[in-house]
């Protein structure tokens, strides 16, 4: 249970650090649909 707790969190800490500090979206739709296609975005790269 540690060791799975640590990969989730040590996997957290990666795309925070890659996040920008602010994200302009003028609804909650345009911002899930941001750190949605953020996340997506940085997993390839990870992957390439």
């Amino acid at each position: 249970m540690a060791k799975a707790r640590k990969a989730i969190e040590t996997t957290g800490s990666l795309i925070e650090r890659l996040l920008p500090k602010h994200i302009h979206t003028v609804t909650a739709a345009g911002f899930k649909l941001k750190v949605g296609l953020f996340v997506l975005a940085c997993s390839l790269n990870f992957i390439f």
